[in-house]
């Protein structure tokens, strides 16, 4: 059967305007999509993810620049302007979090606070970060703020780092120091002040029991030669030899460190020196922390009579 040019003609005209329609609704179909993605990122508000926001963003665009005749581009115009302004917004928003996030944490090491902090730092000197802050001055205080706030935290990590000759050294240094850190205007620095001072007084404090208890025999050997004397009325001490002595160890309540040692007390009879005899004597005593600033002091806290010879 022979096909006529107006035939022909019929079924190209049909096939342009079915493909017509169909890019109409292709496009309509991609319209609608575009509104839909846009409401929902706008729902999230600030919690919207910056990503997903860049990706609908540039769909905008690719419709836009393949459709500059559609009758929904100046919609979608208005529309990708206000995605761009959350995007913003939500950038300036992590921001700072970031910044309440470093400037109240009392929970990780100063080496850790000062690296988030550098970090953020680094992110606001970008072009992207200064753009933004451009866009919305107030947000300029922020870096610094953050300088002001590292230089504090290195004052801290300065004193909780350092060498000191003494404990009293320590509380002069912190004691000049206190009122400008419990009076920051950043809310972690006085809990990381005191937090941070405190464990150096601790270590500063157990530093001097230590050197304390190694000087502890001489008040051991005191006191097993005041109880021999007080304990045997009639003699006098002659001579006191050390028989054994346990290793210091520490004490939780109150804080300290006990030693026990066990002294030989060489009696003569207090008159003519012709009696004579030994009294094997144990004497435990320790070194303590007596008040929170790290006073210490010696204390005795048991002694006993093991056992006598001679005339005793």
């Amino acid at each position: 059967m022979r096909i006529t040019r107006t035939f022909f003609c019929s079924i190209l005209l049909a096939s342009s305007l079915l493909i017509a329609g169909c890019g109409r609704k292709s496009k309509e179909k991609l319209y609608r999509e575009l509104l839909q993605d846009a409401a929902q990122l706008q729902a999230e508000g600030n919690l919207a993810s910056e990503e997903s926001l860049d990706g609908v963003i540039d769909r905008f665009d690719l419709f836009i620049t393949e459709h500059p005749k559609n009758a929904h581009v100046e919609e979608l115009r208005q529309k990708r302007g206000a995605l761009a302004d959350q995007r913003d917004k939500c950038r300036l928003f992590r921001i700072r979090n970031q910044y309440e996030l470093i400037t109240s944490d009392t929970g990780h090491s100063l080496e850790e606070v000062l690296k988030n902090t550098h970090n953020l730092l680094v992110i606001l000197k970008t072009s992207e970060a200064q753009t933004l802050l451009n866009k919305y001055p107030d947000a300029k205080v922020y870096e610094p703020d953050l300088l002001e706030f590292r230089d504090e935290i290195q004052a801290i990590e300065a004193i909780a780092t350092s060498s000191y000759s003494s404990l009293k050294e320590f509380n002069e240094e912190v004691e000049a120091r206190q009122s400008r850190f419990e009076q920051s205007r950043f809310s972690s620095i006085p809990t990381l002040w005191e937090k941070h001072t405190d464990a150096k007084r601790k270590k500063l404090i157990n530093m001097e029991i230590e050197r304390a208890i190694d000087s502890i025999m001489p008040a051991l050997e005191h006191e097993a030669s005041v109880r021999t004397t007080y304990n045997h009325k009639h003699y006098r001490v002659k001579s006191i030899e050390l028989v054994s002595k346990t290793t210091p160890t520490w004490v939780s309540s109150p804080s300290g460190m006990i030693c026990e040692a066990t002294f030989r007390v060489n009696m003569v009879g207090a008159w003519f020196g012709i009696d004579r005899g030994t009294a094997k004597v144990s004497v435990k005593g320790g070194v303590f922390q007596t008040d929170s600033m790290g006073s210490i002091a010696y204390r005795i806290l048991d002694h006993s009579e093991l056992e006598t010879t001679g005339d005793l």
